[in-house]
């Protein structure tokens, strides 16, 4: 199967600290992968390395099989996103900082714009002014912005921060549809962990700027306790190996 998203190695550090330390990750076309961790993981900084928003102190990015540099980055306009709290010309309607995104990748998305805003519930709202938006509808209009061109690859960050339980269910079936349809590689990220063992088809938690766990659907599936059980688990472990080793030696 192809590989939508490669990283080797991929290291950032920031006044000597490593944010992001000694990344490898492959992930397939098509596939819904779940980041967790918790504050200060490295989540989000992983994802500014993939969309180039930082470069990488070290270690190589490929995406759609191109590789990312800061000379050519023409892959990203495949590349859908949501990174923290969406910003919008709040002066402007929705349409209208949708068609300037649009505009921005290929004109030919505008066409896009009625169908995207229907689909995110905001259907009706396309003239209105981001002014006017509450909080829940313009995180809606993060996510039709990254969506409305149709991306190969989406990176969303916390793409339900202010949703209601509402929100979130069509944010969830939104993206299911989209991996269904357009076999949509998905990078997500989200504190609401419940929600994203319901999307996910394989999950990799972060500590410390490092990968220190991966679970797929079928681990997932044997596991008798909550994600959430098992996330917590799996981070007190990373925190206290020597006394996990004695507690398992006592057992």
């Amino acid at each position: 199967m192809t590989n939508a998203i490669v990283t080797e190695n991929v290291s950032k550090t920031i006044d000597q600290k490593k944010i992001v330390d000694d990344i490898s990750i492959q992930v397939a076309q098509g596939e819904i992968l779940g980041i967790l961790g918790r504050n200060g993981a490295g989540k989000t900084s992983l994802m500014k390395l993939l969309l180039n928003i930082i470069s990488p102190s070290t270690g190589t990015i490929q995406l759609l099989d191109k590789t990312v540099t800061t000379q050519d980055n023409s892959v990203l306009g495949e590349i859908g996103c949501l990174i923290e709290t969406p910003v919008f010309y709040n002066q402007l309607s929705a349409r209208e900082n949708l068609e300037i995104h649009c505009l921005y990748i290929d004109e030919k998305h505008c066409e896009n714009i009625s169908e995207t805003m229907a689909l995110v519930g905001l259907g009706g709202k396309e003239n209105e002014l981001v002014s006017s938006f509450s909080l829940g509808m313009k995180q809606r209009l993060g996510i039709a912005r990254a969506i409305v061109t149709k991306p190969k690859i989406l990176i969303l960050d916390e793409p339900i921060n202010g949703l209601d339980p509402i929100g979130m269910i069509d944010v969830r079936n939104i993206l299911s549809e989209m991996n269904q349809t357009y076999q949509t590689t998905i990078l997500i990220s989200s504190h609401i962990i419940t929600e994203l063992s319901q999307i996910a088809s394989r999950i990799i938690i972060m500590e410390e700027g490092k990968i220190i766990r991966s679970l797929d659907q079928i681990e997932l599936e044997r596991e008798e306790r909550s994600l959430e059980e098992v996330f917590i688990e799996i981070i007190q472990n990373y925190q206290n190996p020597a006394k996990n080793f004695v507690n398992g030696e006592s057992q």
